[in-house]
């Protein structure tokens, strides 16, 4: 419950504003492996006993662009907004991502770079098993550009 309090001069403590807020099914609702960053977001939001508006607020975002959010329309997120997200929450960024945004945090091109490796893949045998350029792949291995989920998805099919 938020309370908002103003003193008169009169030195009278005057109540302005109560806010209550009853979070809906979180007892129903457990996060596991494959939560999504939008599940993730809500639970932790609705753990906290806050708004959509607020959380708007503190991170600097328009409450719709939080709402898309949390209405998984994003595959991927600003990861200065998760760090800010995970303050509020009292939680690890790592917490609020799911494994797609994590293999993006932890650096794409690395994980790609090692998988050629690992697997004894050329650039261009990586490209035809991926059904993308050549320069595609060079892009992700330097990160100019961000692997999809759905190439993401087959990375981690050649990867078992």
């Amino acid at each position: 419950m938020y309370t908002l309090y103003s003193t008169h001069t009169s030195g009278k403590t005057v109540t302005l504003y109560i806010h209550s807020f009853k979070p809906k099914r979180i007892p129903d609702f457990a996060l596991n492996d494959n939560s999504t960053v939008s599940d993730r977001l809500k639970f932790y939001r609705i753990s906290c006993g806050l708004m959509q508006k607020e959380i708007a607020a503190q991170i600097g975002v328009d409450r719709t662009t939080y709402a898309r959010w949390e209405n998984n329309v994003l595959s991927a997120y600003p990861l200065d907004k998760l760090t800010l997200l995970a303050e509020i929450f009292g939680c690890k960024v790592t917490d609020l991502l799911d494994e797609y945004n994590k293999f993006l945090i932890k650096g794409q091109g690395s994980y790609i770079r090692n998988l050629q490796k690992k697997k004894s893949l050329t650039r261009c045998r990586l490209a035809e098993l991926m059904s993308v350029s050549v320069g595609r792949v060079k892009d992700w291995e330097s990160e100019r550009k961000r692997v999809s989920m759905k190439c993401y998805v087959r990375l981690m099919e050649i990867d078992k």
